[in-house]
Order: C-alpha cells, then structure tokens, then sequence
C-alpha cells in the first residue's frame, strides 16, 4: 500500500541522522542563505508550549510557524492565540495516526472523503483555539489523495516531512488532476535523507540548515520545542542568520514567494564553500598534534586536515590577540613538497615566526606556497607548519626536515580547505 510504505520510509530515513546530534559546543558554520529560509514549530502530542523560543525570535524580530495538531491547539487555546497576535503564523499539523485513522499494519487506506472530512475537522479546531484561520498543512506523509484534499479544503501551502526532495515548490493538483492554488513545499536542499525534522537538535544540527541554506532557493528549518533548543537557536540566530541576513519568512509568506517565481528559471545550486569556524583555544591541541610529529598527521584534531590547520596557525601567530573563533574558508595544499634545505636542527626567536606569520597571511590567496622564506632560509610548507606549531604551544621555535603524510598524492596527504565541503 503507497500510504504504508511511505510511512516505512520515513522511518529508515531518520535512522540516517548520522552526527546531527553531536554534543558540540560551538557553532562552526557561516554563510549567506540562497534564498529563503521558514522557521516550523510542529506541536505534536504531548510537546511543551515552545514559549523559550518565540522569546528568543521575538528578541531577533523574527516570527516562526507554528504546526500544531488540532488536540494540542485545544489544549494550548491560550498560547497560540497570543503566539497568534505576536505575529506567528498557526498552521495545523494533519496526525496520521489521530486524524486519518492510519494506526497499523492492516490499516486500509482512507478515500478521498475521509482526508476531506479529517482536515477540515482538524482545521475548524485549531481555528477556534488560535484565533487564526490556518492557510498552511503539514504531514508526515504526502500522498496525491491528501494533497488533492487540502487543495479543495482551501490551504495555501502543504507541507511534506518525508525523506528530503530537492525539487521547486510545485502547485499541488486538484481532483481534476490540474494546477491548483496551493503550494507543495519541500525542504530544500537536504540530501542526506534526514529531512529538516530531526530527532534532537544541536549546534551540529543547526550547522547542517547552514549548509542547505547556502546552497538552495528555500530551506525549512523545523525546531523541536524540547528544553535546550532556545539558547542553541538563540546563538545560531545571533552568530550566522542575522549577521549574515537571512530572508527568514513564514511558510504562509514563502508559499506566496513561491508562486511568484514559478516561472522564474531555476538558480544552478552554487557550490559554495560554508567557512568552518573554530574556537581559538583548539589551536593548542592542534599545534601539540603537529609540533612532535614526522611523519605530519592528515588529521591532527578531528575534523581539521592540515590545509586548515596552516591557516589556522598563520592567523593566530599574525595577530596581537589571537582571534576569539577562526573561520576557515578556501585553501588548497601545496602543490609541490619542496626541497629541504636543512640538515639539523634550526632555531629561530618566536618574534622571526611571527614576522613569518604576517607576511604570509595576507598572501594566502587560495594556495599554501612550497617554499616559505624565513630569516635567510627556506623551508618547505611542512617545516614552517610545524616551526609555527612549536611557538604556539610556546616551545623553542625550532625547524628541521619533516615529512608530509603522502609525497606521492597531488595534495600531499594535507586535504582541501572549503570550510565545510558541499554537500
């Protein structure tokens, strides 16, 4: 049955959330939102009134959409109706359990007439306890029947949290099988099969919306209304999305945007580097992994290659204050090992491995050269990464010959930096 194993899939889809829920302690994406991006609060059994989260977006002037099921609208009467009047859009959840009658292996698949009452039923109670007539559906599982159903019913916007799709808002199909008014949104570009739906929510998580954003013409963003969100939301909003000055629209708002640039022709998704960012004070752990050891390591801090780790090392030695987060974006390894010119040991005063720092930083214009100069000398990219770990951790600044992890790779076993790859 279509309905079932959709249902199936959505499942197995969310067993793919590899790392969303990392206990990170920072944020390390940044970048510019393509295109619009929808805030979605689904309000589902017995979900807690977000109230810690629409404080935080009122703080940033930003409003959210709130999808609750009609049994919770009826509980939460209150809360929506002043969500409502804080300028929040109420859309209705459709449960396919609760609404549809869809409670097992055996369920039979409802017709076209059970959807139509079901929604409706459901829509006419959130009505009454928010005060706001909703105009935006969201469902676990969008089959043409219910799609067919809300286009009658009179939504706007219908919204399916299945397995990521990457195609434009569409028009949904009326019973006639033609273009309706309603808008079919997905989640945009999510292609890892976890969906904007997660099972916990975390800096990594919100890292992730950060990738999709930079690279689709529309991303939802859905926020569980757990204890904990508020203060990682309020952090990612003030850290990437204001800065950065995301379009942050309600679906209600998205779905008239949407139909005005139906017959716009698709933006090419651009293959945007998001610049990784890192706290300073990793830097030490990065400069002890690299400071003692021959052959250099590829990774020396999880997550970081040693592209990324040159850069980092430059910019904290090139400024009077160590900045307080690094953002790491495009650099590639050296493209030659180049040839040592040293024997032995070779030592230099940190303020020679500064001025070194310095006059390298602003040439770092995509490319880690072979050859570095340094009082008099030169040494190969691998032996001044490793000289400017060593004054990091605050070690004589000593050079000597040092090997790359793979000569015989193009990239020497170094890796790309592109802050975080594309996805």
């Amino acid at each position: 049955m279509i309905i079932l194993w959709a249902i199936a899939t959505l499942g197995a889809a969310r067993a793919e959330c590899s790392g969303i829920s990392d206990t990170q302690l920072h944020l390390v994406a940044d970048a510019p939102a393509l295109g619009v991006v929808s805030l979605e609060i689904p309000l589902l059994g017995s979900s807690p009134e977000p109230k810690n989260i629409l404080t935080v977006l009122a703080h940033h002037k930003l409003h959210a959409t709130l999808l609750p099921t009609h049994r919770w609208a009826s509980k939460h009467a209150n809360f929506l109706k002043n969500a409502a009047e804080a300028g929040h859009e109420v859309g209705v959840w459709i449960s396919l359990k609760d609404d549809i009658g869809l409670t097992g292996e055996y369920a039979s698949e409802p017709d076209y007439s059970d959807w139509v009452d079901a929604i409706r039923y459901a829509r006419r109670h959130t009505r009454l306890a928010s005060g706001q007539r909703p105009v935006t559906m969201a469902t676990s599982t969008l089959v043409p029947i219910a799609e067919m159903a809300a286009e009658a019913i009179g939504f706007r916007a219908i919204l399916p949290s299945e397995r990521t799709i990457a195609d434009r808002p569409r028009r949904a199909r009326n019973s006639s099988q033609n273009l309706g008014r309603a808008m079919v949104i997905g989640q945009g570009h999510y292609p890892d099969g976890c969906g904007h739906l997660l099972p916990q929510w975390s800096p990594a998580a919100l890292d992730r919306a950060t990738h999709a954003a930079a690279r689709a013409q529309w991303v939802r963003v859905g926020l569980p209304p757990h204890e904990g969100v508020a203060p990682i939301l309020d952090m990612w909003l003030t850290e990437v999305v204001i800065p950065q000055q995301w379009p942050v629209l309600t679906v209600k708002q998205l779905a008239k945007a949407a139909k005005r640039a139906k017959d716009e022709t698709p933006r090419p998704i651009p293959n945007v580097p998001v610049p990784k960012r890192i706290p300073q004070d990793r830097w030490t752990a990065v400069a002890s992994a690299i400071a003692t050891a021959n052959p250099l390591p590829r990774v020396p801090s999880p997550g970081l290659n040693l592209t990324e780790a040159f850069f980092g090392l430059v910019t904290v030695l090139a400024g009077e204050h160590p900045p307080k987060t690094l953002a790491l974006g495009y650099l590639k390894a050296p493209s030659s090992p180049g040839k040592t010119e040293i024997s032995g040991d070779l030592a230099f005063d940190k303020t020679a491995v500064q001025a070194m720092a310095r006059r390298l930083h602003p040439r770092l214009g995509g490319h880690i050269p072979s050859l570095i100069g340094i009082g008099g000398h030169s040494l190969t990219a691998a032996e001044a990464l490793q000289l400017m770990a060593r004054a990091v951790i605050t070690q004589t600044p000593v050079a000597n010959p040092v090997d790359n992890p793979s000569n015989f790779s193009a990239d020497l076993g170094w890796g790309e930096s592109v802050g975080h790859s594309p996805l």
